[in-house]
């Protein structure tokens, strides 16, 4: 140990191995509502701790000018320079630029692109340096900005880091953490399959009315008997229902500051687990749609099991799991956002979804939906159990690995 470091570790700041150049200024005007080839990648492309988002693209138009230095390649590592959210929440965060079919990732105005300057530093291992507690403080410590937080470039490379000299060590210090995140990755996308497998079905049994009957065949291409409704031909024996006759909503709590606690229960904003609470409202996963906040409106998703749901959204409490799996696909293929009732905020309220007329099923078929399904929805959620202890496990040895304090 020398001056507080390891052996052969040394601190420097970054600017003397990095440079980072801002992204370019494309034009609103060809900005595309359908999607393209060309997809501008923006700040809502980024995980809240790192790493990359793949929904929501902004699509960029064919006919466009595209500077050729704009063109992102595989593995480009980016960072954030600014954040919509009070609390910075991506501000300054990284990710590595990913490979997807036919498409071509175009480096953005707000986004900062790492170009290094020596081969002192592994890339990898600097991606988890920008993961960091440490350097997280730097940045939100030297952010501009209250409603909208911005950083620089200057700033970033301002920040001192600790590193191994020998380059072999900074890369199984890298091979160790994202083997973690190659693990979760995979279950990510084993997760994507499971949910189009369900999301296939769901509209195979409710959408096309090709749910088997008695036979066991096809209802409406076999010529199962239809009637005319508000919301188009329904099967004979289901019916249309206002939301507010399925179930009962209520918005969330938001939590007293002097309840939080560093461990315990999550706080579910709809967004992200902001903080931990010493109680939890709902016991059970619940149905929720995020109802206000600066993105996301009109989402629907599951909350974690006992946690504090924030009155950020609508949770729709249900006992019967076949409803309430039921009405998880049938809202989100809906699309909320267009019952966005606010102005300075986007808004949704229990007013606009009470309204909101359903096609309902015959119990049985919902019945059987469920059965077939169940598996399916438990194998995600296993999933995402395992992604959460993985998740626990890499954020523990992070900083211990990049601090030197456990060597490999």
């Amino acid at each position: 140990m020398s001056n507080g470091l390891p052996q052969g570790w040394k601190e420097k700041q970054l600017s003397l191995f990095i440079d980072i150049k801002h992204g370019y200024a494309f034009k609103g005007k060809d900005f595309s509502d359908n999607e393209t080839k060309y997809i501008l990648l923006t700040p809502g492309n980024f995980k809240i701790l790192g790493g990359f988002k793949s929904d929501k693209f902004k699509y960029y138009s064919k006919n466009g000018y595209i500077p050729e230095e704009y063109i992102l390649n595989q593995n480009d590592l980016l960072v954030t320079m600014t954040d919509l959210s009070k609390a910075g929440d991506t501000l300054g965060y990284p990710l590595l630029v990913p490979t997807l079919d036919n498409k071509v990732l175009l480096h953005n105005q707000r986004l900062g692109k790492i170009e290094f300057l020596n081969d002192d530093l592994h890339k990898i291992f600097l991606y988890y340096i920008f993961c960091s507690n440490d350097y997280r403080g730097h940045v939100l410590g030297s952010a501009t900005g209250t409603t909208v937080r911005h950083t620089a470039p200057n700033r970033i490379m301002n920040f001192q880091i600790k590193y191994p000299s020998d380059i072999n060590e900074q890369k199984r210090i890298a091979d160790i953490l994202s083997g973690f995140d190659d693990k979760i990755e995979t279950n990510n996308q084993i997760n994507q399959t499971l949910e189009e497998m369900a999301s296939t079905l769901f509209k195979e049994w409710f959408e096309n009315f090709n749910f088997p009957n008695n036979q066991g065949k096809p209802y409406k291409d076999s010529g199962g008997e239809m009637k005319p409704s508000e919301l188009g031909k329904i099967p004979i024996d289901w019916e249309v229902k206002k939301l507010e006759k399925i179930v009962s909503m209520k918005y969330g709590k938001m939590p007293n500051k002097k309840d939080l606690v560093s461990k315990g229960y999550p706080v579910y904003s709809g967004y992200k687990i902001s903080g931990f609470h010493k109680e939890y409202l709902y016991e059970n996963s619940e149905l929720i749609i995020v109802a206000r906040g600066v993105g996301g409106t009109g989402d629907v998703k599951f909350s974690p099991k006992k946690s504090w749901i924030t009155n950020l959204s609508i949770v729709l409490p249900l006992d019967e799991e076949e409803i309430k799996y039921y009405l998880f696909y049938v809202l989100t293929r809906k699309k909320l956002r267009y019952l966005d009732s606010g102005s300075a905020q986007s808004q949704i309220t229990i007013s606009d979804l009470n309204m909101l007329k359903i096609i309902f099923p015959k119990k049985e078929i919902l019945d059987n939906y469920y059965t077939l399904s169940k598996p399916i929805f438990e194998q995600i959620q296993q999933n995402q159990q395992q992604n959460k202890i993985l998740k626990q496990q890499r954020d523990s040895l992070l900083p211990k690995l990049i601090s030197g304090e456990i060597r490999v």
